[in-house]
């Protein structure tokens, strides 16, 4: 009995310590004439998903004026075309009820888990966010409306890898105090009590910073809590 316990312990510790680098990456890139929403990793893993999952997309101008779109969704991925170059793109998209089991993670709900005899240790929603600064822009430096964003103080596109660019993390529109930067290498960077922190380019072409945040939920069968994972990527002058 005590070997059961110590496994799930375990097990547990090893999940809230694992970092998103495991997660999936969310981001949006410009081929020719479209741009594309982009789940895989950074930067050429690209997987298949449902487009039904990404909910919004918006884009904006250099001078952040919004700019219309035309949604283009193919079968497991989501397309976009616009009348105008757009230089800031925005998206968040939910992917719905995982678990964490004594067996690993699964993307399934709770009733799903225990009709095939799972031992669930917790239940939560996904829901993603990603920002992406295509060119460089005016309004880099402003929040675009995400619930949950990473906003750079200053233009970061096309910055020197090693060079430092200082952040501003965002959740409902406050600071969000103690909250673990990672860019794609690994690095990590924690944000002081105004929601800030200071993060070294990557040398990479293009650079993705993000974090999460997890908000505990009671009296609900579904689910224990939410977790809500942001992205940000611009590129880097090489």
């Amino acid at each position: 009995m005590k070997t059961i316990q110590y496994t799930i312990i375990a097990f547990i510790l090893l999940t809230i310590a694992m970092p998103a680098i495991y997660a999936h990456h969310l981001w949006i890139e410009s081929s020719n004439d479209q741009y594309a929403v982009i789940r895989g990793i950074v930067p050429d893993r690209i997987d298949p998903y449902d487009p039904y999952c990404i909910r919004e997309i918006g884009a904006f101008g250099k001078d952040g004026e919004p700019i219309d779109i035309e949604r283009l969704d193919s079968q497991d991925q989501v397309r976009f075309i616009a009348g105008k170059r757009i230089a800031m793109a925005t998206t968040w998209s939910e992917w719905g009820y995982r678990v964490n089991t004594t067996r690993g993670k699964r993307l399934i709900t709770r009733a799903e888990a225990e009709e095939e005899g799972l031992q669930v240790l917790s239940a939560f929603f996904s829901t993603h966010y990603a920002k992406s600064l295509l060119e460089p822009l005016d309004i880099a430096g402003q929040p675009a409306g995400l619930r949950f964003e990473i906003v750079p103080l200053g233009n970061p596109v096309n910055k020197e890898p090693g060079s430092e660019v200082e952040f501003l993390v965002l959740f409902d529109g406050q600071p969000l105090a103690e909250t673990t930067l990672y860019t794609e290498g690994g690095n990590e960077s924690v944000t002081d009590e105004n929601g800030r922190a200071i993060v070294t380019v990557p040398d990479t072409n293009t650079a993705l910073l993000y974090a999460r945040h997890r908000i505990d939920i009671t009296g609900d069968d579904k689910k224990d809590y939410d977790i809500f994972t942001t992205f940000l990527t611009f590129g880097v002058k090489k």
